[in-house]
């Protein structure tokens, strides 16, 4: 199990139990519908009133996952974004007015004020704090909560393809370092936390009324749906990090060390289903620009085998079984029957004579 602030463990609270077919369905939802959702549920009314601070903690906020951040490239000049961006490129070049507000507050304050609880706070608050005009705060803020990344209205003007990929999140290096920077800001915000024992409280204090608390119930799940499903790709996303550093930091000249989706889903004590279903369709974009897609982080040992074995018998032609099954186990660790080298050996041999 990973040792993580990010792991998919979660209390359950005895407010609130989803089923499961809530979740799945969740894990199911495409990224726009997903982001849609995220959308519908921080414009609720309640969302609103209990977002804001009581005696300096409001009931319902946003928490950051550690290690990750908003991708640097929504602090970059329109004009130097690359086009390999694809999707995210449409977004900024759409909303470049807004995103030049961005740029000039920084990304410290923006994370700060926008990103982090601080982000809630009323407008005025933010404003007074950084210098800039209240109307630009609320614009920003209004920004953050409403705008469609994967752009619903462009989706609507062209056909869509045979197969959608979603970007979800860019590997920058920074001091030597990989990063998880996330392309979606709905991401960067983090998890909400609720504070369970203090709505109980203003529940049991007759705050609210029958169809009040049924409304907050009805909100309450929708962002432990959320919760559960960012948490869950927050840790699959981190696992890929940890688990490939060395290829995010060399290039992709090197080799993703082999790994499967079901070890992966043990080590994240998720269903192998589930992982499946959250690697669906969405990529990663590695730090030279290349999109991955997600269950390509996930090769197999028979493919990694086949793989090696090409390139030892391309530079060291007629080499002997008995050497490769050395250097293997010398170089990477592998430990590989000299039945099975001959094996794919001859398979290998077979391509070429195609």
């Amino acid at each position: 199990m990973l040792s993580t602030a990010l792991s998919v463990k979660h209390t359950t609270n005895q407010f609130l139990k989803l089923s499961a077919i809530q979740v799945s369905q969740a894990l199911e939802m495409t990224e726009p519908d997903y982001e849609s959702l995220v959308s519908r549920t921080e414009k609720d009314i309640w969302f609103g009133k209990l977002s804001r601070s009581r005696q300096g903690y409001p009931i319902i906020r946003r928490i950051p996952w550690p290690h990750t951040r908003l991708a640097s490239v929504y602090f970059q000049e329109t004009d130097h974004v690359s086009p390999d961006t694809g999707v995210l490129g449409s977004f900024l070049g759409e909303n470049h007015k807004i995103l030049g507000w961005i740029r000039e507050l920084g990304r410290a304050n923006f994370e700060r004020y926008f990103l982090c609880p601080d982000g809630q706070a009323d407008p005025a608050v933010i404003a007074k704090a950084i210098g800039q005009p209240e109307l630009r705060i609320k614009t920003i803020q209004d920004f953050m909560s409403s705008f469609s990344f994967y752009g619903s209205e462009r989706a609507a003007r062209t056909p869509p393809p045979a197969q959608s990929w979603y970007p979800v999140a860019r590997v920058e290096i920074d001091r030597g370092k990989p990063w998880l920077s996330w392309l979606v800001p709905h991401y960067a915000k983090g998890k909400y936390d609720i504070r369970y024992e203090a709505l109980q409280a203003l529940k049991r204090s007759g705050k609210f009324t029958k169809e009040q608390w049924r409304e907050i119930r009805g909100l309450l799940t929708r962002l432990e749906i959320i919760n559960r499903k960012q948490n869950a790709l927050a840790a699959s996303l981190e696992f890929i990090l940890k688990f490939h550093k060395g290829w995010f930091l060399r290039g992709a000249a090197k080799e993703l060390k082999p790994v499967t989706q079901r070890h992966a889903a043990m080590r994240l004590a998720l269903a192998p289903s589930t992982l499946s279903r959250l690697c669906r369709n969405r990529t990663l974009i590695a730090p030279w620009g290349e999109e991955v897609r997600l269950e390509q982080f996930f090769p197999s040992r028979k493919i990694w085998l086949f793989n090696r074995l090409r390139l030892l018998s391309k530079r060291h032609p007629g080499e002997s079984s008995a050497l490769i099954q050395k250097e293997l186990a010398d170089r990477f660790g592998a430990a590989v029957s000299r039945r099975l080298i001959n094996l794919y050996l001859c398979q290998i041999q077979k391509e070429k004579n195609l």
